[in-house]
């Protein structure tokens, strides 16, 4: 058996998209493992396909619904570089001018724009909370899914991977742990991030450069629309007049399309050890 894919990358954040949703299911079964393992496998960058994320489209009626996947084969309610992808698929799939998404936490509207794909959804300012974690003045607020903000005065010198796991993990967020921002700001926002699920730091984050751009505007006065620089690019972020609904644009690429086939599948039978 076989089933399409298409490879995208959001500002550097990249994902893999299908709405061949059956034949995913049907692979798994085939397999023996759980749609969690098989997500694993794709998102491997050395035995699989290499993305942060795995997204599954299923339409309904004129909406669209998806289930989105961490690269680690957890689930995520929500992230902002994986809908403006999948907003570009639907699309050019589809036919589409403009699209809903369903995710678990509230709808997505997304547009095509000169600078690329525009989404919005939902939004309440009063969410930020400050921290004292690991040592670091942290602002924490939750963008669909957790966010903590640290501002630095060198981002360059920060070690995301160690300084960014070890706030992860804090207790002081609980068991699911947040995704962690640290923010340079010298006139134009700089942001790295470390993410949960993908467990490293990832060259974009949409939901992590509103969770910056917001936390910009309340504590140092930076105004609107707010331009987010990410190792993988520039993403614009812009409230609405009551901070009730956010904007976030920037560039999309559909990288390619494949297809996953039979030799494949049963190389996977054989080899999936080396990854589990």
């Amino acid at each position: 058996m076989s089933f399409r894919f298409s490879k995208y990358q959001g500002t550097g954040n990249d994902f893999l998209i299908t709405d061949a949703l059956s034949d995913f299911e049907l692979l798994s079964k085939n397999l023996q493992i759980s749609v969690e393992e098989l997500v694993k496998f794709f998102c491997e960058r050395r035995f699989g396909i290499g993305a942060d994320g795995f997204i599954l489209i299923e339409k309904c009626g004129s909406k669209y619904r998806w289930k989105f996947f961490n690269s680690d084969g957890s689930s995520a309610k929500m992230c902002g570089n994986g809908a403006r992808c999948a907003v570009d698929f639907i699309m050019k799939k589809y036919g589409e001018e403009k699209v809903i998404l369903e995710t678990e936490v509230f709808e997505v509207k997304g547009e095509k724009t000169e600078n690329g794909i525009k989404i919005s959804f939902p939004f309440s300012k009063s969410r930020i909370k400050k921290l004292e974690v690991e040592g670091y003045k942290t602002y924490f607020l939750t963008v669909g899914v957790p966010h903590a903000v640290i501002f630095v005065e060198d981002i360059e010198s920060v070690d995301v991977e160690r300084v960014g796991r070890k706030i992860r993990f804090s207790s002081v967020f609980g068991k699911e742990g947040t995704n962690v921002n640290f923010v340079q700001y010298d006139g134009e926002l700089k942001v790295r991030t470390y993410e949960r699920g993908v467990e490293g730091e990832t060259y974009a984050c949409g939901t992590g450069s509103v969770a910056v751009s917001l936390v910009a505007i309340s504590e140092i006065g930076v105004k609107q629309p707010v331009k987010v620089k990410t190792k993988g690019g520039e993403l614009t972020v812009s409230f609405s007049e009551d901070f009730s609904e956010v904007f976030l644009e920037g560039e999309v690429v559909c990288v390619f399309e494949g297809e996953i086939t039979g030799e494949f599948e049963k190389w996977m039978k054989s080899k999936r050890q080396l990854t589990f």
